[in-house]
């Protein structure tokens, strides 16, 4: 009874652990992309163009610091996902979405962000992929998105 016990545990640790793994492979890009979305669009504080963290009269430049490094996590995530997808213009696109991120923290932890229109440019290339037309998104039948197949 014992040694049956046992292995009913042993095996019950190894389908947790194997379950745990294949959920720590990485997140949609949907999940991704909604993030994105959060931080570049937040109203009153956001990176884009409805935020205000470029275009504040006196801009916070700590807050700008962390968005830009929260972008630049995301967009290397989604690098990597698109990637996965074999993918390769996408995942070039989010590469240097994530460097032009990384440069602007860089900038805003120093106090000063030398052309804050071409920082804003160069991370929000979102509507190369997003473009109804050439991008890489089409909708679907759930009133949402989906990839294209190229």
């Amino acid at each position: 009874m014992r040694r049956v016990s046992l292995v009913i545990f042993t095996c019950f640790i190894l389908a947790l652990g194997l379950s745990l793994k294949g959920q720590s492979q990485g997140r949609d890009l949907d999940t991704i992309m909604k993030e994105i979305q959060q931080v570049w669009l937040t109203p009153g504080s956001g990176l884009g163009a409805r935020g205000s963290g470029f275009n504040a009269p006196r801009p916070d430049f700590a807050k700008i610091a962390a968005d830009a490094t929260k972008l630049q996590a995301l967009f290397t995530e989604t690098a990597a996902e698109f990637t996965r997808l074999k993918m390769a213009e996408p995942a070039r696109i989010a590469r240097s979405a994530a460097e032009a991120a990384a440069a602007t923290a860089r900038e805003a932890k120093r106090g000063k962000i030398t052309d804050p229109k071409a920082s804003q440019a160069a991370i929000g290339q979102c509507k190369v992929c997003h473009d109804p037309v050439t991008g890489y998104r089409e909708p679907d039948e759930a009133g949402g998105f989906k990839l294209k197949v190229q």
